[in-house]
């Protein structure tokens, strides 16, 4: 089986600052389910760890550079109207008139600490292409290191993407693979991912607005049309040869646009749908998508062959998570009123109020930002 090899995994993160080390909640979460299945749970850890290289790519520093580079708000103000960033300087602007004493004005600490990245991401070219960058750079070494000389291990490569994350991948592999300084080494008939793995994925409301690179067709950065596909759409011109597309019932982040691509089929693609939950508030995390059965047994055997755990393992697996967790009892409405300690909002108004949208049209930036702001009161939208 595949998994008596190493298989090199790279795991990129979400929306906020990531100090050194994010990754390692990720890796105790993977290696310890990966322990309650055959033939890794006969196994010393040392032994799995071995098996499998978990790999962090980053990108938040490049955020991080904008944000200190800016000495307050009014700088920031002045930097992007000098770079005709309109989209960026829409939401500064509207930052610009929060009134201090308003209780609302916790938005702008939010925005700082955790939705500046979502802005610079969607609203700034220049903050999106050097995070591209920085990304392809993170995987060229990475990847120029393990794979053999030969080639014989070259189809031992993965990626697990979360959240914003899911984006940034994608316009990165985009450029991985087509622009011109990594092509010849990186472009689909010479290398692939064998799984691409997205998690509360939002790269079709994150699609960039921008021309990112005059050098590729039109369609070079479109989700759903770009090269970021499973190989039976695109036999030589993918990626990655299977994609993994998961998301939770109750997670919102992915309400705005769900990834929902038309003719993509199994096996090459799957579409994993998770409900159960142990509590609302952790509905975004990736730990808590990795603790679902549902959700880890596909991964496994996608990244180290299908006899990865037996059905009675599984089925145990499935059992304790069942004993631990709370179903959609009640639909969405119920769960987000109430269920796992979350109240339902003031006045007992209408508890699905923030998340009614329109998810028929393009959302403008300050749409996007209101929306995530929202969602935040009731669900963790990146790691504390």
């Amino acid at each position: 089986m595949a998994g008596r090899r190493k298989q090199h995994v790279f795991l990129i993160h979400g929306i906020g600052k990531h100090d050194a080390g994010w990754e390692l909640a990720w890796k105790n979460a993977f290696l310890e389910h990966l322990a309650s299945y055959s033939p890794f749970r006969s196994m010393e850890a040392k032994e799995r760890e071995a098996a499998v290289d978990l790999v962090p790519l980053s990108y938040d520093s490049i955020f991080e550079g904008f944000r200190t580079s800016w000495s307050d708000l009014a700088g920031a103000i002045a930097a992007v109207r000098g770079a005709g960033e309109l989209p960026l300087l829409d939401v500064l602007e509207h930052l610009e008139h929060l009134d201090s004493s308003d209780p609302q004005s916790d938005f702008e600490k939010l925005f700082w600490e955790n939705l500046l990245d979502v802005a610079l991401w969607f609203g700034s070219k220049i903050a999106r292409s050097v995070a591209i960058k920085e990304v392809v750079r993170q995987l060229t070494n990475e990847l120029g290191a393990c794979i053999a000389p030969d080639g014989s291990n070259a189809d031992a490569f993965h990626v697990i993407a979360h959240s914003l994350g899911t984006s940034v991948i994608h316009d990165s592999l985009v450029a991985l693979a087509l622009s011109a300084p990594t092509r010849d080494a990186y472009g689909p008939s010479i290398f692939r991912f064998q799984t691409l793995t997205t998690i509360a994925n939002v790269s079709s409301v994150m699609q960039s607005p921008f021309d990112l690179d005059s050098n590729l067709g039109p369609d070079a950065f479109k989700v759903y049309r770009s090269v970021v596909r499973p190989s039976h759409l695109l036999r030589d011109a993918s990626v990655c040869r299977e994609l993994l597309n998961v998301r939770h019932e109750l997670d919102p982040v992915t309400w705005p646009s769900m990834f929902e691509p038309l003719g993509w089929r199994e096996p090459n693609y799957l579409s994993i749908t998770e409900s159960r939950f142990v509590a609302l508030q952790q509905v975004h995390d990736v730990e808590h998508y990795l603790a679902a059965p549902n959700v880890h047994v596909r991964l496994f055997r996608r990244i180290f062959g299908a006899e990865v755990g037996t059905q009675d393992e599984v089925t145990e697996a499935i059992k304790r998570w069942k004993n631990r967790t709370s179903d959609l009892i009640g639909g969405v409405a119920g769960a987000i009123g109430g269920v796992g300690g979350v109240a339902a909002g003031e006045g007992g108004g209408d508890p699905l109020s923030a998340f009614r949208i329109d998810r028929a049209r393009p959302w403008a930036l300050g749409e996007l930002i209101s929306y995530l702001r929202s969602v935040a009161t009731k669900i963790r939208i990146r790691r504390a």
